[in-house]
């Protein structure tokens, strides 16, 4: 799964206005969105904030679609007993903290390019998509050892389990596949790298 052009978010967003994309994912797309452009400190900044949130926004489109996609999907009871903001909040996070790792596995040429160093950029990464305590647990005793232990593959794992528990209602548990989660994450990281000018694992 690619991180689909921003400009397209933006038109779903419009066209999306009080229906059920924009209550579980595009509102706060926009919110993110619109935090990027005022914290960034440069476009490439900027523009890897952009291609992370559509790359966000993608994944839990459909994740959050009725009707099974892609091989995942929450049934529609879960829908109908309403996911909680927290909830989907921190489902957002589990994934973004997911890729943030998988960037930094570049993270020299990454940085010079983002014209940053590394605990600013973290910093900024966590203020714009609202990092709350939680969220830093997650990735700093969950998702970081994951991907120091087994790389790519545990990082996925640990993500999906991660998700699935967040995203559990009622005893309705969300139907994920770990290779979809993979795929997704890959791809959005290519996309950062292109956005760069750099090739992946560069």
């Amino acid at each position: 799964m690619s991180a689909i052009p921003v400009v397209t978010v933006i038109h779903d967003l419009v066209a999306g206005v009080k229906g059920p994309y924009y209550r579980l994912v595009g509102r706060y797309t926009q919110r993110y969105l619109s935090r990027a452009a005022q914290s960034a400190n440069n476009d490439r900044q900027k523009r890897v904030l952009f291609v992370a949130t559509a790359g966000m926004d993608e994944q839990f489109r459909t994740i959050f679609s009725v009707e099974p996609q892609g091989g995942f999907a929450l049934t529609r009871t879960v829908l109908e007993k309403k996911l909680t903001k927290k909830q989907i909040n921190m489902a957002f996070r589990i994934y973004l903290s997911a890729l943030l790792i998988l960037l930094g596995g570049g993270k020299a040429k990454v940085l010079q390019e983002l014209n940053s160093k590394e605990a600013e950029w973290i910093q900024l990464w966590r203020s714009v998509f609202e990092y709350q305590p939680e969220d830093s647990k997650h990735f700093n005793e969950l998702l970081l050892p994951a991907y120091q232990q087994g790389g790519v593959e545990k990082i996925t794992a640990v993500t999906r389990q991660l998700l699935c528990e967040t995203l559990t209602v009622g005893g309705n548990e969300l139907v994920l596949e770990e290779e979809i989660v993979r795929k997704s994450l890959l791809q959005d990281l290519s996309a950062i790298y292109r956005t760069l000018g750099l090739k992946p694992g560069a």
